[in-house]
């Protein structure tokens, strides 16, 4: 972040990447919680759909900028 944005940016950027997160996290909460009122079994299955994809995206990213990457291009 402090290398792509000048710094007078970078604490409203911060403010707003927690803000998204602090949203994204009450929203995935409440869709657990009705999920949970439906079968206890569809709130762990709404976590294992978010938490597989995301799993995924962090080996893209880490594979992108570690400077020795632990998959090459091609396995992704």
């Amino acid at each position: 972040m402090y290398s792509e944005l000048k710094s007078d940016l970078v604490p409203s950027a911060q403010g707003v990447y927690t803000s998204l997160i602090g949203l994204l996290t009450a929203v995935c909460t409440f869709a657990g919680g009705l999920l949970y009122d439906i079968a206890p079994t569809f709130a762990f299955l709404g976590m294992v759909l978010f938490v597989i994809p995301s799993l995924y995206l962090s080996f893209v990213v880490l594979a992108k900028y570690e400077k020795a990457p632990i998959f090459s291009k091609e396995q992704l």
